[in-house]
């Protein structure tokens, strides 16, 4: 069964896309984080079940439902939802189960193994996928969100870009790709622009991605370059778009000069301070919080 799963917060795709590669017979082919991007890829890959975040950003969710059954007649969906209370609004409005995201894990599995054997059964008697029934998409002049999301989709299928949880932004523009983010290492980026290049729709890409020694590098010569703190024991550690800063600053201000730096430098979203504060020989635990949102 070929899953497309719609949701916004980066955790809870991150929770199902772990719980559904656990699960045999399911094959995870897509991720959206807004509406118009669920319904762009739902025109091209024809999933078999939808996975709905009921307040996914975009547009209403009645109306998104009902285009949603213009692209695909027979659509399995499962709404979910931090408001347990949406449940009613939801079935009413069409959708084929509601799960709460405070629910226990195992709930979704069931309902998921019921619509599967649902699935199987159809095919038994000899009803085609919708997939195999609709004519494929055109290769060529798409509109800007479905080749958005046909890149998208090429990026997921990189395996180690999913594993990595590399955090890419995609936009089209007329047949040019823009691509931002960071990925763990160069050769890492160069299977990223491969599998875009190989789009037959993607006239030219606009290469605006960062690897993780980019980022250390970037982070590390800013530092030394700025006299409040070219003498401190600095070291960097990206994770993605994500910065720890650790060692030795001889006072909080140099810390936090630090921290401005690091958060200043392109393609960084979060910064951990874990700087440690040497006076007089002391030894003080800068570590401001456990995590510093930048977004």
């Amino acid at each position: 069964m070929r899953v497309l799963l719609a949701d916004d917060q980066t955790d809870v795709r991150w929770a199902l896309r772990v719980l559904l590669q656990e699960e045999p017979g399911l094959s995870l082919v897509g991720e959206a984080i807004k509406t118009e991007e669920l319904l762009a890829q739902s025109q091209i890959i024809q999933p078999d079940l939808i996975l709905l975040d009921w307040e996914l950003p975009g547009q209403p969710t009645k109306k998104m439902l009902m285009m949603l059954h213009a692209l695909i007649p027979r659509p399995q969906i499962i709404a979910l939802s931090g408001r347990s209370e949406a449940r009613q609004a939801a079935l009413a409005a069409g959708v084929d189960a509601f799960i709460s995201k405070g629910d226990p894990p195992e709930q979704l599995l069931n309902i998921l193994r019921q619509m599967r054997t649902k699935i199987d059964g159809n095919l038994e008697q000899g009803d085609l996928p919708m997939s195999t029934l609709l004519p494929p998409s055109p290769t060529t002049h798409l509109a800007d969100q479905a080749l958005a999301a046909r890149v998208r989709q090429a990026l997921f299928e990189v395996e180690r870009l999913r594993l990595l949880h590399s955090p890419i932004h995609v936009e089209a523009q007329d047949g040019l790709i823009i691509l931002r983010g960071v990925v763990a290492t160069p050769d890492l980026k160069q299977l990223a622009l491969q599998a875009v290049y190989n789009i037959a729709s993607v006239q030219q890409i606009q290469d605006e991605l960062l690897t993780e020694p980019d980022i250390e590098i970037g982070i590390a010569q800013a530092l030394a370059a700025d006299p409040r703190t070219h003498t401190a024991i600095i070291r960097v550690n990206a994770t993605n778009d994500y910065v720890v800063l650790a060692g030795q600053v001889p006072n909080s201000a140099v810390a936090q000069i630090a921290e401005a730096i690091a958060r200043g430098t392109p393609g960084v979203q979060k910064v951990v301070n874990r700087l440690q504060v040497i006076s007089r020989g002391n030894h003080v635990n800068h570590d401001r919080s456990p995590e510093t949102n930048t977004t």
